[in-house]
């Protein structure tokens, strides 16, 4: 291989590089102009975890489980879910369907002690939306 083939190949790449970082960061500012709102289940009593699903064909079986769980029901889940925090705020970036029950949303959280943020954008039901943060139970 000739030392100019080598040369392309090296700036292609930092190119590369470059624009993916560019992009990547277009789009988490983008994310971040977006209306926040915190999303959290109080459906049996106590504040809970709202359910997430990471894909969109799994959200008519989200909706269901939410409309069991409403009427006092325990539904069995019957798709891959992950849980939110409830204190943290997620980013609407849209609502989905006839409806609007399923949302879309982006939550960011710190990596267990890393330095840099993590997300996650999934679906979730919009009654498990909310404008204020839980109110946490002070123990004395």
């Amino acid at each position: 291989m000739r030392f100019g083939t080598k040369v392309l190949i090296v700036i292609c790449f930092v190119l590369f590089l470059g624009c993916g970082y560019y992009f990547g960061s277009y789009y988490h500012q983008n994310v971040k102009r977006h209306k926040q709102m915190y999303c959290y289940e109080t459906f049996s009593g106590p504040i809970n975890s709202a359910l997430i699903v990471d894909d969109v064909s799994d959200g008519k079986e989200l909706i269901a489980y939410y409309k069991l769980v409403e009427q006092g029901k325990n539904p069995i889940i019957n798709f891959r879910i992950q849980g939110l925090p409830t204190d943290e705020p997620v980013y609407i970036m849209g609502y989905i369907g006839e409806d609007s029950s399923l949302v879309d949303v982006v939550n960011y959280w710190n990596g267990g002690g890393k330095s840099r943020q993590w997300y996650l954008r999934g679906y979730v039901y919009r009654a498990t939306l909310h404008e204020q943060p839980p109110r946490q139970i002070k123990s004395d």
